[in-house]
């Protein structure tokens, strides 16, 4: 206490450190029948904390004494630890370092960031990341002190990666409703098919969809075709200027049936019958 503990001393103060939420008064009476009100222990907050300690004697008569607790406040801005879920840091993390890099991938929007204070009475706030863009974007994590007198920043530069998916999700050839299969059967890893279409058709649609939503797809709509080699290519560029060509071969295919057949006796000039009749589907 300061002053020193006197009986006619009726106001003092002591001081605690930040780590401390609570405080113990207890104090002895000179007479037995005295009573003493204010003593146990009492919460205190950042700063000063006033307690009265009323002292009765037996014939009613009151003493108060005052005390008033100090408790400093702890303006310690540094993180103790800092983590990035999507990617390390560099360089490694160091408390009194607070600038950093890293890259991300094109899929990350946000970064899922562990920032822990030395001071477990500092908050932490986080600006910037949200909607992270291609390349690059500044993300601060900002420590405040308990009083909100002390502040640091920690800037995190964020390098977000071009998407370098240049895949088809699905790949088609359709002519009015009907849908053609394609050899061998879709797979965005296979880059080449052949399709076989009926010889009355004269057009094909090519339609195609790509698996990242930053790519261009082009090579497709209707195109014409004719009894020879029709080649088509369906160009992916993905954002990040990777091309993936797929090449698609359609062939019409020629109508080999009969449209009729007959057989004629010719030394009787009679045609003869057929079993069965003819069907140009029966061969």
């Amino acid at each position: 206490l300061t002053p020193n503990f006197r009986q006619t001393t009726f106001k003092y103060t002591t001081k605690v450190t930040d780590g401390s939420d609570y405080v113990e008064i207890t104090a002895v009476p000179t007479n037995a029948y005295t009573v003493i009100t204010g003593i146990g222990e009492h919460r205190i907050v950042a700063g000063y904390n006033e307690f009265k300690l009323t002292a009765t004697a037996y014939d009613g008569t009151t003493t108060v004494y005052t005390v008033g607790v100090i408790k400093e406040i702890d303006r310690n801005v540094d993180l103790e630890s800092l983590e990035v879920q999507e990617s390390e840091l560099s360089p490694a993390f160091d408390p009194t370092i607070n600038k950093y890099n890293l890259e991300v991938t094109s899929d990350v929007d946000k970064l899922t960031i562990n920032a822990v204070p030395k001071d477990r009475n500092a908050s932490v706030i986080i600006t910037g990341n949200k909607n992270l863009r291609r390349g690059e974007n500044v993300v601060n994590v900002i420590v405040l002190s308990s009083d909100k007198s002390a502040s640091k920043t920690y800037k995190l530069t964020v390098n977000k990666l071009a998407d370098t998916n240049g895949f088809l999700k699905d790949l088609s050839v359709t002519s009015g409703d009907t849908s053609y299969e394609f050899t061998p059967s879709f797979d965005k890893e296979t880059n080449e098919y052949t399709v076989y279409v009926p010889a009355n058709v004269t057009k094909v649609k090519l339609a195609a969809h790509a698996e990242s939503s930053t790519a261009i797809v082009a090579g497709l709509g209707e195109e014409y075709i004719e009894f020879e080699d029709n080649i088509f290519n369906v160009v992916v560029t993905s954002e990040a200027g990777v091309v993936n060509t797929y090449v698609v071969n359609v062939y019409k295919q020629y109508d080999l049936s009969l449209n009729s057949l007959t057989i004629t006796d010719t030394d009787l000039d009679e045609e003869l019958e057929l079993t069965p009749a003819f069907n140009s589907n029966t061969n």
